[in-house]
C-alpha cells in the first residue's frame, strides 16, 4: 500500500486547511487550492500516476516523483503542485514547478504544522 493512501494520515494533514488559502512568500501572497481528503486520489493523477495509463510515475532518483509525497493541492495561478513529505514526520510542505520534465521541490514550510499557522483562508 502507498503511504499516501493512510485515510487517517490525509485527514490530518488536510482537515485543518482544506480550500483556498494564501500565504506569503518573500513578501507576496500566493493563493493554493487545497484538497479535501476525498479529492486525494484524483490528485495523484499526473505527479503519481501516469494520466492516459494509470502507470506509476514514481522513481527514486534525484528529480522523480517520489512515493512519499502527497499532492494536497496546487498554486491557483500556475498550476504547480504542492506536496507533503510522508516519509518525513514533520510532513515539510513543498511545491515544484510543473512542466520541467524533472522535480526539484522547494520547501514552503518545515513542517505541516507551521504551513496550516502560516496560511490565510481566503473567504
Amino acid at each position: 500500500m502507498l503511504p499516501w493512501r493512510s485515510l487517517e494520515k490525509r485527514e490530518g494533514v488536510l482537515a485543518a486547511v482544506a480550500g483556498t488559502v494564501t500565504l506569503n512568500q518573500d513578501g507576496q501572497e500566493v493563493e493554493y487550492a487545497i484538497l479535501t481528503a476525498d479529492e486525494l486520489d484524483a490528485a495523484q493523477i499526473g505527479y503519481a500516476t501516469h494520466v492516459l495509463t494509470g502507470q506509476s510515475l514514481i522513481g527514486s532518483s534525484d528529480g522523480d516523483w517520489q512515493l512519499s509525497w502527497l499532492t494536497i493541492g496546487s498554486d491557483t495561478l500556475c498550476g504547480d503542485p504542492i506536496f507533503v513529505d510522508m516519509a518525513d514526520p514533520a510532513l515539510p510542505v513543498l511545491t515544484a514547478p510543473h512542466g520541467a520534465g524533472t522535480w526539484r521541490p522547494e520547501r514552503l514550510s518545515a513542517s505541516f504544522e507551521d504551513f496550516a499557522a502560516k496560511v490565510q483562508r481566503v473567504e
